[in-house]
């Protein structure tokens, strides 16, 4: 079992463990094709991107991003806002109230966002991470945020991290604190930590 950066070839197992994984985000609500739309912007252009895997036997069992949501985003509905529109529709329609829920508290969000500083003087984000539910709670989450650490020891000495995570998950609170992550602000029923 080793931990080392994501490579492309990566995508499509990546793609399915944050579908399966992470299944009430809301790029797994959208599609696998949002999701890699999210992956192929996460490394063009950005240059404060990072990204880890755990792989085992070829597999990869747990992945973590760092990077800048913001212009990630961006770039995702500068190219699949179509897809996006059609989607939410199919979202309505399906009259999945779960869904339509983390729909608009995350549309709600990010507009609020857009006018209060939820720490944007830190640049990079710990944006996702994600175990395979096989291999949960037997500490690869922290394995591979120890790991990243240490192999981009530079990195992190010269960049704070900040990552927002939802107050409904007080297990996620938990795991950023012993991460030596520090809580900062709350919003939205969202909570905002730093190292």
């Amino acid at each position: 079992m080793k931990t080392r950066f994501i490579l492309k070839k990566d995508f499509a197992q990546i793609s399915n463990l944050w579908i399966k994984g992470l299944n009430n985000d809301i790029f797994s609500i959208l599609g696998k094709k949002v999701v890699l739309s999210y992956l192929n912007n996460f490394f063009i252009n950005n240059s404060n991107s990072l990204g880890f895997v755990i792989e085992k036997n070829k597999k990869i069992i747990a992945f973590l991003l760092y990077g800048n949501n913001e212009r990630i985003i961006k770039q995702i509905l500068d190219q699949n806002l179509i897809f996006i529109f059609l989607q939410s529709i199919k979202i309505f329609l399906s009259l999945n109230l779960n869904k339509i829920k983390i729909f608009f508290n995350v549309l709600f969000f990010y507009i609020i966002s857009k006018f209060t500083n939820n720490l944007d003087e830190i640049r990079t984000e710990l944006l996702y991470i994600c175990v395979d539910k096989n291999k949960f709670r037997k500490g690869m989450g922290s394995k591979i945020v120890k790991d990243s650490f240490v192999i981009k020891k530079n990195f992190f000495k010269l960049n704070k991290i900040k990552v927002k995570t939802l107050e409904k998950t007080p297990e996620n609170i938990k795991f950023y604190k012993k991460q030596n992550f520090k809580v900062k602000k709350k919003l939205m029923g969202r909570v905002f930590l730093t190292t």
